[in-house]
């Protein structure tokens, strides 16, 4: 795989390879993936910054806000490149979207955005050299066998951590934890039942879970939470599946690059 290549494959996963971040970040192998971006700053030594590897990007997207923008009409993109001038100020980065698509975009000040990244790759630049690693795409490889092994028996326990992360990740932590509860059938894999003022999660136990199928499933039900908690939408209507519902599932899956089954 030449560069450009790489860089294609990188700009593509991007929000993938931010969603699995903590195996990324617990795995060196994938922490030292090389990834070949041709970052230039003037009159600064750039060498760190052009060798930079998936776990400077990782730890850079993650400590600097500038690297992780949101839009006013809450919109996420990542920073995935960087040119211009320190001294001027003056610059061209690339901007990454959860469609895959890159467009340029001048951040200022531009010191906030060069200089926490080159000192995240000049922390790591001795061990990218001397420590094995694998390429970009044996990570994602490897992080689509993760994803296709399947979990343990669910407990609510594990429920409830998967809800607060999405919770925080997707729907600004507006959702109360509901009560969990395990469906004994086959079908439906999941479902969200009013009750008063709260929701209820039902989930099947008898369902072969992945992480990506509990994901998908969970956020589905989190979706109906969150129309009836923060929109009120089942309190006008009885539709689960209406226009909110397609409403916020559109949402998610344009800024955030999910997969969310429609019914």
């Amino acid at each position: 795989m030449n560069a450009e290549e790489e860089k294609r494959l990188f700009i593509g996963n991007v929000f993938y390879l931010w969603e699995h971040r903590e195996q990324i970040l617990s795995d060196s192998r994938m922490f030292l993936c090389p990834i070949h971006i041709n970052n230039n700053l003037a009159y600064i030594g750039t060498t760190s910054m052009s060798n930079a590897t998936l776990g400077c990007y990782i730890e850079w997207w993650q400590s600097c806000e500038a690297a992780r923008r949101v839009s006013k009409s809450g919109e996420w993109s990542f920073m995935c490149g960087i040119g211009g001038s320190p001294l001027s100020g003056r610059n061209h980065c690339c901007e990454v979207y959860a469609n895959g698509k890159a467009k340029t975009a001048h951040v200022a000040p531009f010191v906030d955005l060069w200089k926490p990244f080159l000192n995240i790759c000049e922390q790591y630049a001795e061990a990218s050299s001397d420590y094995q690693s694998f390429s970009l795409s044996e990570v994602i490889e490897q992080l689509g066998r993760k994803d296709e092994a399947l979990l343990p028996m669910l407990t609510k326990g594990m429920l409830r951590e998967h809800f607060n992360e999405y919770n925080k990740l997707y729907f600004g932590e507006k959702l109360k934890m509901p009560k969990f509860y395990f469906l004994t059938s086959k079908l439906p894999y999941g479902t969200c039942v009013r009750d008063k003022k709260e929701c209820d999660i039902w989930i099947s136990k008898r369902v072969k879970w992945t992480e990506a199928f509990l994901k998908n499933i969970l956020i589905h039900e989190m979706i109906h939470q969150y129309v009836y908690e923060v929109l009120h939408g089942w309190k006008y209507s009885p539709i689960q599946h209406g226009p909110l519902f397609h409403f916020v599932r559109w949402r998610l899956i344009k800024r955030y690059g999910l997969e969310i089954r429609p019914n």
